[in-house]
């Protein structure tokens, strides 16, 4: 690209990194390449979210050749982290379930990057400023570039139905390609990010600085409201349940807006002395909110024990208490305050780092600390143990829970073991070892409606199963299919019908009787946003409204309403 100026150079080379990024998004969450390897699918794709990601947001600031081994090495540790922890459970999507890994992931993964770009451009990875202006100057990127994306996809839906309505196809059979709409997303995230590089003097996190600066005070009064108080009305008022939780994300903003009233050096921090008076007091009560929520969490886990989402929070009041001590001590002490707090910053970023780390190792395993906790409680009490703790045992805490389980039955001891027994016979929403629904399986499947004896292709399994949760193939496969009606049908079937809705395109249908209900679930390759899993069902502890179904054709007419007729009652597809 000779004859191209430095600005379109730039921008063709990222939106060329851009479409590799939506072409390697279309392989990864479209297609087959990765069938029965669910773990090594986790660590491509985890390495593809973070290691692209880390390349589009340092745009400009740092060349690709530099950014590009920095995002490989970023990625594969966070990658490989996220990976190693979903060696506590048995099934992968059982893991992500549980949300906390993902963003203990995403910290290990994100947290570098304004690392990287202070040490690019800056010339030390430990330059304060750097840190703060590239950290605040990622975060308005990433929202204007969604925001471009967003508003780019809106005019080209609006210029297919403009065609459309002229009757003119050709924009709506190109989007419909498989991979145009990875293609079309990933080059508009890479011209946003070198445009906003073109713009990064004028679109500055300065001005979104400021706007923040407007919360210090308010955030400042409720906030002592909240302490003067407390020992007059306790903590029985918490409004999600949780006093800890309510307490830690108070310690979160307060320690956000201390930073922010701060900014990255004395020159742009707040001068006016009421706005510094305030800053001063937020520091000082960051320590306050982080003691009270340790205080509430230890009170739960003394009361209840540990679970997988105390030993996060735990962590997490760990590291609220660490910033508070340290505000509290460089407030209390003479001198330059300010840029002590802006030391322990930089000191307590890699800090954060390295415990959400440790969060997807051995060393700090949420589900087996919880699941030790909880059969030593058992063992010490002596009682039937709750049914809802062993729930949470089998069903949540992964291999340890189900592993503790079998633990208590081997005690052999006459209250436990039988109750946990019998616990385990009669669990009818246990997870079982394995979430493998074959091709096969799917293939066996009955099918009704238009092209009843239509084959179903690799494509149509790959659709179904991106189109159902790991519950609902769970449900389909070890009980409805498994069914017998009344009129000896299987308590499942595909129905492959005509939706009426001008489009002229045709709907599989998941019809599946549990042995008390009929439920429906639109399993087609472009749903657009019709019936998603377990829609309204009907009641059907007989079979017969199934079997009448069934023996109406299944579907074998076009769809004339938003459902399908199970004898008079209407399950809903909503369009």
């Amino acid at each position: 690209m000779p004859n191209l100026s430095p600005t379109v150079k730039t921008r063709v080379i990222l939106t060329l990194v851009g479409l590799l990024a939506g072409l390697g998004g279309y392989n990864l969450f479209s297609t087959d390449v990765f069938e029965g390897a669910e773990r090594l699918h986790l660590f491509v794709g985890a390495l593809w979210g973070i290691g692209f990601t880390a390349i589009l947001v340092t745009a400009g600031a740092v060349p690709l050749r530099r950014s590009v081994p920095y995002a490989v090495v970023i990625g594969a540790v966070a990658a490989g982290l996220l990976t190693w922890g979903s060696l506590r459970f048995v099934e992968v999507e059982e893991y992500l379930e549980t949300i906390m890994p993902v963003f203990a992931f995403l910290i290990v993964g994100l947290l570098p990057i304004p690392f990287v770009m202070a040490r690019e451009v800056d010339g030390s990875f430990w330059n304060y400023q750097g840190l703060f202006t590239h950290s605040w100057d990622v975060i308005v990127r990433v929202a204007s570039g969604g925001v471009f994306v967003g508003l780019m996809w809106l005019a080209i839906i609006l210029a297919n139905q403009l065609l459309v309505t002229v009757q003119l196809t050709f924009l709506n059979q190109f989007l419909n390609l498989p991979a145009v709409p990875w293609l079309i997303s990933g080059a508009a995230v890479g011209l946003s990010a070198a445009i906003l590089n073109e713009l990064s003097e004028v679109l500055s996190a300065a001005l979104v600085l400021r706007l923040l600066r407007v919360f210090i005070l308010p955030a400042l009064v409720i906030i002592g409201l909240f302490a003067l108080f407390l020992p007059i009305n306790g903590l029985s008022g918490a409004p999600w349940g949780s006093a800890a939780t309510t307490a830690l994300l108070a310690a979160m903003v307060a320690t956000t807006l201390v930073s922010i009233g701060l900014d990255c050096g004395a020159e742009q921090a707040v001068h006016n002395p009421l706005m510094r008076n305030a800053v001063r007091l937020l520091a000082l009560f960051v320590v306050i909110l982080a003691g009270v929520a340790s205080y509430a969490l230890w009170l739960r886990i003394d009361q209840h024990g540990f679970s997988p989402a105390r030993i996060y929070a735990a962590v997490a009041s760990l590291i609220a208490l660490s910033y508070g001590a340290f505000y509290a001590v460089s407030v209390v002490r003479r001198g330059d305050w300010m840029a002590r707090i802006r030391r322990t910053n930089t000191v307590m970023a890699p800090v954060v780092g390295v415990l959400a780390a440790l969060t997807l190792t051995p060393v700090i395993n949420p589900e087996a600390i919880s699941t030790r906790d909880k059969i030593a409680r058992i063992i010490a009490e002596g009682e039937d143990p709750d049914w809802a703790e062993l729930f949470d045992m089998r069903n949540e805490w992964g291999v340890a829970g189900r592993t503790a389980l079998d633990q208590l039955v081997a005690l052999d001891h006459p209250e436990i073991s039988p109750s946990v027994r019998n616990y385990l016979s009669n669990d009818k929403f246990a997870r079982p070892t394995t979430d493998v629904f074959t091709r096969e399986m799917f293939e066996a499947i009955p099918r009704y409606g238009f092209a009843a004896d239509y084959a179903p292709t690799e494509s149509d399994y790959f659709d179904f199963i991106d189109n159902t949760g790991a519950y609902l193939r769970r449900e389909v496969v070890s009980r409805a299919c498994k069914l017998s009606s009344p009129a000896g049908h299987a308590g499942c079937l595909i129905t492959h019908v005509l939706y009426q809705d001008g489009s002229g395109r045709f709907v599989d249908l998941l019809v599946y009787w549990t042995g008390d209900k009929v439920s429906s679930t639109d399993v087609s390759s472009e749903r657009n946003g019709s019936a998603l899993a377990n829609r309204p069902s009907v009641s059907d502890p007989t079979g017969d409204l199934f079997d009448q179904y069934i023996q109406a054709g299944a579907g074998a007419v076009p769809l004339t309403y938003p459902g399908i007729k199970v004898g008079d009652m209407v399950i809903l597809i909503i369009p």
